[in-house]
């Protein structure tokens, strides 16, 4: 029997063939679908942000929002990632009863967790609080965007915080905010329509029909602004101008009580914005007038009755006048030390005006030194609490600046400013937080400057330099 044998050299051959020809045949046949893997591709990264912007967040998809940004690296670069975060913050917003919320809320959380605090994070904090429908402190953490550098955040990040404080003012008729942000130059052209918008609405500028029309039509978004543009073409104001308040006029013939009573009740009655400075005046000398008077009745009175010690009785209306100055003045944002300065003098502001600023004092000095304690004790936070915190010192420390002047500022600088800036060195050197700690040394550089400090000027000048970027 002749068994026949393959050539071993031939079937080498045969097998080097036909394995050429099973891959070109294989290669024929994926060459279409690599062609169209490279296509999908090339365009997800030239339209992964606008798919992102104008589909997944519209429609309240946050992880895919995440995913189309974080791809968007033609537009964003090293951001990529940054702005995945706000985008999934921002598509929460648009459907806040998303069942997923939670789990995508503590996605996004755990995803910043080991980062240095930027304001990237601030900005996806306050839109997954404004989701939340906490509106208050959307708008104070998105409002603190704007204090961080933008050497390390991409400019986005400050386009859609103005965009969101923007439309948030306009929903509330604070249409002096909206002005004051579409002046901004980080706002969207949206953004701009509606700063033109406002300023014709409360007449703070001349704006033209034609220059509001053509902002509408650019804006790019020219439908969901109508209604915006219509009310301003028409100018109904939709906010209280204090230029537009008048002097309260009470009946003439009254008692010196009921005078200070009726005027004080017409200013609680009014709108903060309408409180005149001269008017919160008159109410404290109208109060010196009444006390005066009770305290003549009340002594003759007690005359009869035998009593002589009638200051208690007084004491508590007093008290009242007070206090109702300070709420007042507080609620107006009026300094009293300022009015009680003024001619002719008048004794309830003067005593009104200590207690506001005494009070005011205390309540920025507690905040500080519960800080201190924290500090000297090496208790850390996590840092958006730590932001938290100088977030509410910052507003107490504003507040009792605007209310009580820079004579207030230059009692309590001193004290607070070397607490606050050791606390900004330990985020800076202990806690690697120095976008957060360049926030405080600023503001401690803005405070020196309005009170000409020059020592402190030098050393924030310092270490604001130190911490940029």
């Amino acid at each position: 029997m002749i068994i026949l044998r393959p050539d071993p050299a031939r079937a080498r051959g045969a097998v080097l063939l036909a394995a050429i020809a099973f891959s070109g045949v294989i290669s024929s046949a994926l060459l279409p679908l690599m062609a169209m893997v490279v296509h999908l591709l090339v365009l997800a990264i030239f339209a992964a942000w606008p798919l992102a912007r104008g589909l997944a967040i519209p429609l309240g998809m946050p992880r895919a929002a995440r995913f189309l940004t974080k791809l968007a690296t033609l537009r964003y670069g090293v951001f990529a990632d940054d702005m995945g975060r706000v985008a999934a913050a921002w598509a929460l917003l648009r459907r806040p009863t998303d069942g997923n919320r939670d789990r995508v809320e503590d996605m996004l959380i755990s995803a910043e967790a080991h980062k240095p605090l930027d304001a990237t994070q601030l900005l996806a904090r306050g839109l997954m609080s404004a989701a939340r429908g906490d509106a208050t402190s959307a708008r104070r953490t998105i409002s603190a965007v704007e204090t961080f550098s933008a050497s390390s955040t991409h400019e986005d990040v400050f386009r859609i915080a103005s965009d969101y404080l923007i439309a948030e003012a306009a929903s509330r008729g604070d249409w002096r905010i909206v002005a004051k942000l579409g002046r901004e130059p980080r706002r969207s052209r949206p953004g701009r329509f509606m700063g033109l918008a406002a300023a014709r609405i409360l007449e703070l500028e001349p704006v033209s029909d034609g220059a509001l029309r053509w902002a509408w039509l650019t804006s790019g978004a020219p439908m969901s602004l109508e209604p915006i543009l219509d009310r301003a073409l028409t100018r109904l104001v939709g906010t209280v101008d204090a230029s537009a308040a008048e002097p309260v006029e009470l009946p003439v013939e009254a008692s010196p009580l009921s005078t200070a009573m009726m005027l004080e009740l017409a200013l609680v009655r009014r709108a903060p914005g309408l409180v005149l400075a001269a008017d919160v005046a008159r109410l404290g000398r109208a109060w010196d007038r009444a006390l005066g008077e009770v305290r003549t009745e009340t002594s003759r009175r007690a005359r009869d009755l035998g009593v002589y010690d009638v200051e208690p009785i007084v004491a508590g209306l007093e008290e009242d006048a007070r206090r109702g100055l300070v709420a007042l003045a507080e609620r107006s944002k009026l300094d009293l030390g300022a009015l009680s300065a003024q001619d002719p003098p008048s004794r309830t502001l003067e005593e009104a005006a200590r207690v506001q600023r005494n009070s005011t004092l205390e309540a920025l000095e507690t905040q500080v030194r519960a800080l201190r304690r924290r500090l000297d004790q090496k208790r850390s936070l996590p840092a958006i609490d730590e932001w938290r915190e100088w977030d509410s010192i910052h507003a107490t420390a504003e507040a009792a600046f605007e209310v009580g002047g820079l004579s207030l500022r230059r009692v309590a600088f001193p004290s607070i400013h070397v607490d606050l800036c050791a606390y900004a060195v330990w985020l800076a050197n202990e806690r690697k937080e120095r976008r957060l700690a360049h926030v405080i040394f600023s503001w401690l550089l803005i405070q020196a400057r309005a009170l000409d400090d020059a020592e402190a000027i030098r050393l924030q000048e310092r270490n604001a330099s130190a911490t940029m970027g």
